[in-house]
C-alpha cells in the first residue's frame, strides 16, 4: 500500500511601502536599518543615519566616510551606530550623535576603528567588535558614556573575527565569525 502526502507551501501577498530618496534619504545605498521600540525606522549609509517616522526624515550626518555598519537601541531609547570610523550614540532627545569617547589612548584607538558589530544586553552592558579583531565588552551609562574601568578587551575571542552579533529573546548572545562559526556566549 502506497500512500502519497503532497503539501504545498502557502503563498503569501507580500506588500511593500517603499521609503527612498523621494521621502528625503540621503543616500540610494541603505547599510543598516532598524525599527526602534516606538516605531520610528533608522537608516544607516555612507552618508548619514536617517530617521523616518512614517511622514518626514530627519538625516543625522557623524564624520565623513562613516559607513554605518548596524544600528541599535538601548534600554534607554537611545540609537547607537556602529561605524566605519568607530561608535556613535544619539542620546534620547538629542539632535546629533556624538562619538564615544574614552581617556585611555590604547583604547580610543579601538574604539576609532571600523566597528563592524554590536550587542546592546541589559545591565547597560555593550559588546563590540572590530575589522582588526578586537571584541570588548563595556558597560555604558544612560547619557552613552562608557563607565570608568569597564572596558575590557575579550582575548579569549582572539583566533575569530567577530563579523555579526545577536541577542536571542532569552538573552544569550550569538556571535557571528569570518571563519564560519557562530558561538553562542556564555
Amino acid at each position: 500500500l502506497l500512500s502519497l502526502h503532497l503539501s504545498f507551501a502557502q503563498q503569501y501577498d507580500l506588500r511593500f511601502k517603499t521609503i527612498d530618496h523621494k521621502q528625503g534619504l540621503s543616500s540610494k545605498r541603505i547599510s543598516a536599518v532598524l525599527q526602534d521600540s516606538n516605531g520610528i525606522f533608522w537608516m544607516g549609509n555612507r552618508i548619514a543615519v536617517d530617521r523616518y517616522d512614517g511622514n518626514q526624515t530627519i538625516s543625522f550626518t557623524l564624520s565623513r566616510n562613516s559607513n554605518i555598519n548596524q544600528l541599535s537601541e538601548d534600554v534607554h531609547n537611545n540609537i547607537w551606530a556602529a561605524t566605519y570610523t568607530g561608535l556613535y550614540v544619539l542620546i534620547k532627545g538629542e539632535k546629533e550623535f556624538k562619538k564615544i569617547q574614552h581617556p585611555d589612548t590604547q583604547l580610543q584607538r579601538i574604539l576609532d576603528q571600523n566597528v563592524i558589530s554590536i550587542a546592546l544586553l541589559e545591565g547597560n552592558i555593550a559588546y563590540l567588535s572590530t575589522n582588526s579583531g578586537s571584541t570588548v565588552k563595556l558597560k555604558y551609562d544612560q547619557n552613552g558614556c562608557i563607565v570608568s574601568q569597564s572596558f575590557k578587551v575579550l582575548s579569549v575571542l582572539e583566533p575569530y573575527t567577530i563579523t555579526n552579533m545577536l541577542i536571542s529573546p532569552n538573552g544569550s548572545l550569538f556571535l557571528g565569525t569570518s571563519s564560519g562559526m557562530v558561538l553562542e556566549f556564555v
